[in-house]
């Protein structure tokens, strides 16, 4: 349906020209305003002590927690869906187990454009070793 653009001696096809088109994308995206919800406003960037613990709790006495809002622009959500996407069109075409493929889409998930960029490495060297 889409032909194949070529560069030298190697082919690119239009989900490399995508996967390209999306790295640049995530990579020049800038951060945006957002605000925190009014009633956790108080707690934010706040430092408390734990005063009391009992044995069933995984906060030590006097462990410190901090709560921070962080919020993820727009275009970062799209580009990481459109990475997971295609991550799955690249895994599908490989003989690994269910376990394995799972691997790599959490990995694209977490680290988003690194496990990206390694999941297109490993296949790439699993179509050549496999050649």
């Amino acid at each position: 349906m889409f032909g194949n653009h070529s560069i030298g001696k190697k082919r690119l096809g239009m989900r490399g020209l995508a996967a390209a088109l999306l790295l640049m994308g995530a990579t020049c995206a800038s951060a945006q305003e957002a605000e925190a919800d009014i009633v956790l406003s108080g707690w934010l960037g706040g430092e408390f002590t734990v005063q009391s613990s009992t044995l069933d709790d995984h906060m030590p006495t006097g462990g410190k927690l901090t709560f921070i809002f962080d919020s993820t622009p727009l275009i970062l959500v799209i580009t990481l869906l459109a990475m997971l996407y295609l991550s799955w069109l690249e895994l599908r075409k490989l003989p690994l187990q269910r376990m394995a493929k799972l691997a790599w889409m959490l990995g694209v998930f977490l680290t988003h454009a690194f496990g990206f960029l390694a999941l297109l490495g490993y296949a790439q060297w699993r179509k050549r070793a496999a050649a």
